[in-house]
Parts: structure tokens; sequence; C-alpha cells
């Protein structure tokens, strides 16, 4: 009795080892090799004869926010919005994960969170497209991408230099862009995003007015103003340079309010490698 107990015993331990080994040797198919490797088409399934749970409901709302994602997406969004949609891209991950891991109480609070960011991005979205500030190109219609490309050779440093040195940047004694020299950075971050190699050097400058240590102070604040909008939208903060200036070297010599509204400005000057 005492042997057939101990030999039963034997098999249950050698059991549970083949089992263990198997586990940690085998590997798990594609898509399913954790939260970094995800395949969310087959995240929650529904068998026949099988009750709804909350689980589903929340794959339900996460694929409506996917397509909704694509729909903007089509849209043109992430050429006019090219910050947003990568949060939202990244919010997207981020709910996919949680839903494969059983986390659905975090799912559920980061749906809420990217319903919210859509409605945002749609809303710009639309009136931006309505303002005719970004016109996207065409999917498929080569010709015009090829025509309105101005991010190639020369053509993208020229384009550059136009957009980051045009007039009317700041009001007097302040660092906050103008709104339309705020649109002429998020374009110009475009062309650099998609010139990887060049280089920006921003110096910032002041009008003749005000103390000394203060204009240098403020032609700071206005380099780092222009390069937080540029890295802001999507360009690598290693490839701009910013530096002060103050009221010396401005940009154009002389005396009047039209002198010293371009001398409240950034320089800035594009590097090819």
């Amino acid at each position: 009795m005492k042997a057939l107990f101990i030999k039963s015993t034997r098999l249950a331990v050698a059991s549970a080892i083949s089992l263990s080994v198997c586990a940690c040797s085998s590997w798990p198919k594609h898509g399913s090799g954790g939260q970094a490797e995800l395949d969310g088409s087959s995240m929650i399934s529904v068998g026949q004869q099988q009750a709804l749970t909350a689980a589903h409901g929340l794959r339900f709302d996460y694929e409506i926010s996917k397509n909704r994602l694509d729909i903007l997406l089509d849209q043109g969004a992430a050429y006019c919005l090219p910050a947003s949609i990568k949060q939202a891209q990244l919010q997207e991950y981020r709910i996919a994960r949680e839903l494969a891991s059983g986390l659905f109480d975090d799912a559920e609070t980061s749906i809420v969170k990217q319903r919210i960011g859509l409605n945002k991005i749609e809303f710009q979205l639309n009136r931006i497209l309505a303002s005719e500030q970004c016109q996207p190109p065409i999917a498929g219609n080569t010709a015009a991408l090829t025509a309105n490309n101005t991010s190639s050779g020369a053509n993208a440093i020229k384009e550059l230099q136009r957009l980051l040195n045009s007039d009317n940047q700041f009001v007097s004694a302040s660092a906050k862009l103008n709104p339309k020299y705020q649109h002429n950075l998020e374009i110009a971050a475009k062309i650099l995003i998609e010139q990887p190699g060049l280089l920006v050097k921003l110096i910032g400058h002041t009008d003749r007015h005000g103390a000394d240590v203060n204009n240098l102070s403020l032609s700071a604040e206005r380099a780092e103003a222009v390069k937080e909008q540029l890295v802001s939208t999507g360009v690598q903060a290693d490839r701009i340079h910013s530096f002060a200036a103050g009221e010396t070297s401005p940009p154009h010599h002389g005396e009047g309010a039209a002198v010293d509204l371009v001398n409240r400005s950034v320089s800035a000057f594009v590097i090819a490698p």
C-alpha cells in the first residue's frame, strides 16, 4: 500500500513538472505574446448561445472609436493635426492592451478619454478644412502629390525659411505666438518631419525698447516658444537649437513702429546635411 502511494505521488509530481515545462517552453501564436504584441481581432469573441458581458460592450466601444479614428485619417487629420493623431493612436493601442489583459476598468476609463479626444480632433479638423487653413493631399493622386510636394531638396529649405521667418510673430513685450505665425510653424513642422536630415537654428530678438537684461530674457523665451511649437507638432527636439540675442544684432536697423514690429521676432536658419 505504501509502495502504491509513493508511486502515485511520483506520477503526480512528474505530471506537474511536465505541464510546467510545456507551458514555459511553448511559444504563443503570433499576436498573443503579451501586451507588446497584440492581435485585436480575436480579443473578445462571442460564441453561439453565449450571453453578452460588460467586456463585450467595451470591445464594441473600442471598435467604434477605432473606426472613428480611421475615418479621421481618411479625411486628412494626420496631415493637418499630426500631433493629436499620434496621441490618439497611442491611446488606441493602450485600450487594446488593457482589453487583452482583462483590465476592463482601466479600458473603460481609456475609452472615455479617447472619445473626448476624438471629438476634439473632429471639431478642429472640420474648422481647419472649412477655413482652408490646411489642404490634405488627395490619396491616390500621384500628380497632385508631386505638384504640391514642397518638401524635397532646395524647395523644402526655401519654404522653411519663408515660413519660419515670416513677419508679425510676437506682440510687444510678449513671447506668445501670433496665431498666423503659429499656423506657419505647424506647416513648417510637417516639412521638417518629411526631411529628417534638416536642422534649424533659432535666434530670438526684441525691439529697442526695455532694459537690456529683460530683452535678453524675452528673446530667449521667444526662441524657446518657436522650438516648443515645432516639437509639439512632432519635430525632434535635438534638431532645433535656440539662442538669445536680445536687442543686439537686430534683423533690421532703424527706428519706428514698423521696424520694431519686424525686430520682435525669431530668426531661423535651416541647415542642410
